[in-house]
């Protein structure tokens, strides 16, 4: 009935009258879903979210980070920074959503493997002056941590186990090519769950991360004439963007010119909002009084982001 309490996690069956949002379909798992609201919907709990310590555990780290950033950030800098910093999903409101889309760096403000491989460099930057035993194990930890916090979703266990991977196999002296591991991370997740293979978030993080294994240090190399600051942004995006193109538009039927040059003023951004973003949340579950000072730097940072953003989206 409508009076059930729902937790995080919890399967849900909703019956009324769907209104269709513009924002279009959302995949999720392979299947067609759709944005939209529900009119005097009766709802009804299916199955209720894993009931074992550990799903129970990430549950409540998710509550805690939410409510941490409602009270220092307002909106949509909230919703983008839990996007960007653990890949949760909030409600940012139909107008920033399809700023976000149209401008191509939606991608941003879901859990990503791009975000996952940013929260490893990040560890084994703070704990490079540990033995590197140390350092491999925190960073494998965190990542785990991590996935569990953004749920579990496709892209981050890829990103997981192809940086695990790597990085465990450094440990004994081995060394593999990263696609060699993209392969590997691929063949464990569709032998768990085969229907993944036609999810479009499995074939976007796939490609993307092939197109980058492959050609990313060598178009590098390549972009001359363009400012460092921007070059690695604009080298990587162009690469991910040129192996993503025939699943966007097989899906999308569009593609955006404009992604290319807002995701090279933006990327630069995303590891510096993580840092700060991170560090005000870890900070403000303890005194909100401190987070808001530990936010300011992130703060500017995303009102940079969502400036640009705007500013591309309008043309």
């Amino acid at each position: 009935s409508n009076m059930d309490i729902f937790s995080v996690g919890d399967t849900l069956k909703v019956v009324g009258r769907f209104h269709k949002s513009s924002q279009g379909n959302v995949d999720i798992a392979g299947s067609d879903n759709y944005v939209g609201w529900f009119s005097y919907p009766d709802i009804e709990v299916i199955r209720k979210a894993d009931p074992s310590v550990t799903g129970d555990i990430f549950n409540q780290v998710r509550e805690v980070v939410n409510a941490t950033v409602d009270k220092i950030l307002p909106e949509p800098h909230a919703s983008l920074l839990v996007g960007i910093v653990f890949g949760i999903e909030r409600d940012l409101g139909e107008k920033y959503f399809e700023l976000l889309r149209d401008t191509g760096v939606i991608h941003v403000v879901v859990a990503s493997g791009f975000n996952a491989v940013i929260v490893s460099q990040l560890v084994l930057t703070a704990f490079s002056f540990f033995r590197k035993e140390i350092a491999v194990t925190a960073t494998v930890v965190t990542l785990f941590v991590y996935a569990g916090i953004a749920g579990f979703q496709i892209p981050i266990l890829r990103a997981i186990i192809m940086t695990g991977g790597q990085l465990l196999a450094l440990l004994r002296g081995e060394y593999r090519e990263g696609v060699y591991w993209l392969f590997i991370s691929a063949y464990l997740l569709l032998l768990y769950d085969p229907s993944w293979l036609f999810s479009i978030s499995f074939q976007l993080s796939f490609m993307a991360s092939l197109g980058l294994v492959i050609f990313a240090s060598d178009s590098l190399e390549r972009v001359g004439g363009i400012p460092s600051l921007f070059r690695e942004s604009l080298a990587t995006t162009f690469i991910a963007q040129l192996f993503t193109f025939p699943i966007i538009w097989y899906h999308f039927e569009s593609f955006s010119w404009k992604g290319l040059v807002v995701n090279a003023l933006v990327l630069e951004t995303v590891p510096l909002i993580m840092a700060f973003g991170g560090l005000a949340i870890s900070v403000g579950t303890i005194s909100a009084s401190f987070g808001d000072i530990f936010i300011q730097p992130a703060w500017i940072l995303l009102d940079y982001f969502l400036w640009v953003v705007e500013y591309f989206g309008s043309l």
